[in-house]
């Protein structure tokens, strides 16, 4: 197989990939809304709540951002203790 052919494969390999990536972070905003029942009568409105069901790959990376910026934080020392939550 040509060399050009590879590597134009390739290519269109990386750029589907990207564009199908780009559209599961797309899908990462999305939630799922659904009311939850609180108290007393089931018929008030006013008796629910609303809550939002996301993506877990989102929850799962969220949670994997906010311990590496944590870490970060601690090691360099940016923000004094004093005002750390």
């Amino acid at each position: 197989m040509d060399i050009r052919k590879r590597l134009k494969e390739k290519n269109n390999i990386s750029i589907k990939d990207g564009m199908e990536a780009r559209q599961n972070i797309q899908n990462w905003k999305k939630s799922i809304v659904i009311p939850l029942y609180k108290r007393e009568e089931k018929e008030e409105v006013k008796n629910y709540r609303e809550i939002s069901l996301l993506c877990t790959v989102y929850k799962i990376y969220a949670k994997i951002l906010r311990n590496r910026l944590e870490r970060e934080v601690e090691e360099k020392e940016i923000i004094p203790e004093t005002n750390r939550l």
